[in-house]
């Protein structure tokens, strides 16, 4: 769904899926990322929180997280939230 652009149809593809399945991580992770895509940067901090909520153990969740806090110019936090995802994974972004 993200790969095609649309990030609209995608965005109320993913809200479905959550009411169906509110328990999925992925679901509130790229509904979440869809949502940073048009710029909606609050409304997807709350979907990554969500996602966290389900497994604070998934370092792409906490990247996406910092990622949008960063947009936001809320960089102390965004640092904070980037440590969590390279504790999680200190290999992260290392090629």
């Amino acid at each position: 769904m993200l790969m095609l652009d649309n990030y609209d149809e995608a965005i109320g593809n993913y809200r479905k899926f959550i009411e169906i399945n509110p328990e999925y991580e992925n679901g509130w992770n790229y509904y979440g990322f869809a949502l940073t895509r048009l710029g909606k940067f609050e409304e997807a901090i709350e979907k990554f929180q969500k996602a966290i909520e389900i497994n604070p153990n998934n370092d792409i969740i906490w990247l996406e997280y910092s990622n949008s806090l960063n947009e936001l110019g809320k960089i102390e936090e965004s640092n904070e939230k980037l440590q969590n995802a390279i504790d999680i994974s200190p290999d992260l972004g290392v090629e």
